[in-house]
C-alpha cells in the first residue's frame, strides 16, 4: 500500500497544481470580462483583440492537463493586460479624487468606530 501511495504521489500533485492553476486563470478571465465591462472604453480596439487572443490562449490550455501551461498563459494575460490596469487605476483614482485637494487626503488618520474604543 506504501509503495503504491508513493507511485501516485506525483500524479495526485500534478492533478492538485492543474486544478490550483485552473481556478487562478478562471479568476483572472472572469476579472477581465468584469474589466472590459466597466472599462473597456479605455481600450484601443487592437489592444482588445491582443488580450482576448491570449484569453483564448489561456482557455485553450485551462482545457488540458499542463499546469505549467496554464500557468504560463496566466502570466502571459498578466502581462497584456498591465498598461489597462495602470490605465483603470488612474481613472478611479482621479474619480475618486474630484472634487478634493491633494492636502485633504493628508495628515492624521480618521477615527473609525474602533479606534474610539
Amino acid at each position: 500500500m506504501l509503495i503504491e501511495s508513493i507511485e501516485h504521489a506525483e500524479a495526485d500533485v500534478t492533478e492538485r497544481f492543474v486544478r490550483e492553476w485552473r481556478v487562478e486563470g478562471e479568476r483572472l478571465a472572469g476579472s477581465l470580462e468584469s474589466a472590459f465591462t466597466t472599462d473597456g472604453e479605455l481600450l484601443a480596439p487592437e489592444e482588445r483583440a491582443a488580450i482576448e487572443e491570449r484569453l483564448a490562449g489561456l482557455r485553450q490550455a485551462m482545457a488540458g492537463d499542463d499546469y505549467l501551461a496554464i500557468k504560463a498563459w496566466i502570466e502571459t494575460v498578466d502581462l497584456a493586460t498591465r498598461a489597462f490596469a495602470e490605465r483603470r487605476m488612474d481613472k478611479h483614482v482621479r474619480a475618486v479624487m474630484a472634487g478634493h485637494r491633494v492636502d485633504e487626503f493628508a495628515g492624521e488618520p480618521r477615527t473609525t468606530r474602533l479606534d474610539e474604543e
